[in-house]
C-alpha cells in the first residue's frame, strides 16, 4: 500500500515545495514584519515650487535621524528620499540641502507601522560674485583662484578672476542656520605652486544677490 501511495506523496511534496519557492519574495515581508514588530521610515523631502517632485540627490546633503537629543542615524541618500527600518518611537528628521540646514520633520512610529513624512523646503540660492584687489583697493587682481569652501570643508566652487578682478556669478545655497557660513580663500599661483594671498572666513550668505570684495595686503 506505502508502494502505492509513494508515487503521489513525492508527487505532492515537489508541488508543495514549488509554490513555497514562488510564494517566498511575497511571503518574506509578511514574516519578517511578524518576527519583528518594530516599523519603518520613509521621508521624502519636496520642493515648495514644484510640491510633486523631491529634491535632486545632488543638491540633498544628508538627512539625520535623531531620537531626542542622540544621533541615531546620518543618511546620505541618491535620491531626494530615504527609508530606514526597525523603528520604533518618536523621532526628528532634519534635511540639509548643499550642507545647509533646510527644515525637519517630527514623526512617532508605531509598531509594525509603514510611516511616511515629508519635509517642504526651498532650494534658497543667492548669487554672488568675488572681488579680489590690491594695492589698497586700488588694482584688481586678475587671474586669482577664488576657493569657496562650506562649514563643513566641502568646496563648493572654485573661480579665476578676469581682468577687472572679479568671478563669474556665482549661485550658492544661503546660511540658514546659525552655525553655517562659507570660508572664501583667494590663491595666486606661481611656478605651479598654489599660495594664499588672502581670505574672509565666517561668510554669511543671506541676501537674493551679493558682491564681496577680498583686499590683498
Amino acid at each position: 500500500m506505502f508502494k502505492r501511495l509513494w508515487p503521489g506523496l513525492v508527487g505532492s511534496f515537489i508541488a508543495g515545495a514549488a509554490i513555497m519557492y514562488m510564494a517566498a519574495p511575497y511571503l518574506a515581508p509578511v514574516i519578517a514584519r511578524w518576527l519583528n514588530p518594530k516599523g519603518s521610515l520613509y521621508v521624502s523631502v519636496k520642493l515648495v515650487e514644484k510640491p510633486e517632485e523631491v529634491v535632486p540627490g545632488k543638491d540633498l546633503s544628508r538627512l539625520i535621524l535623531l531620537s531626542g537629543d542622540e544621533i541615531v542615524d546620518i543618511a546620505y541618500p541618491k535620491k531626494g528620499w530615504h527609508e530606514w527600518d526597525n523603528l520604533e518611537g518618536y523621532y526628528v528628521v532634519k534635511a540639509y540641502t548643499n550642507d545647509m540646514y533646510a527644515g525637519q520633520t517630527k514623526v512617532e512610529v508605531k509598531p509594525r507601522e509603514k510611516k511616511k513624512a515629508e519635509i517642504t523646503t526651498e532650494l534658497a540660492q543667492s548669487i554672488i560674485q568675488i572681488e579680489v584687489m590690491a594695492n589698497k583697493g586700488k588694482n584688481p587682481v586678475e587671474n586669482a583662484i577664488v576657493e569657496i569652501v562650506s562649514h563643513l570643508g566641502i568646496p563648493y566652487r572654485n573661480e579665476l578672476t578676469d581682468s577687472n578682478g572679479e568671478t563669474n556669478e556665482i549661485s550658492l545655497a544661503r546660511t540658514a542656520g546659525k552655525n553655517e557660513y562659507y570660508d572664501i580663500y583667494v590663491y595666486q599661483k606661481k611656478d605651479s605652486k598654489k599660495s594664499l594671498i588672502t581670505r574672509s572666513e565666517g561668510v554669511k550668505i543671506n541676501k537674493p544677490r551679493e558682491k564681496f570684495t577680498l583686499r590683498v595686503p
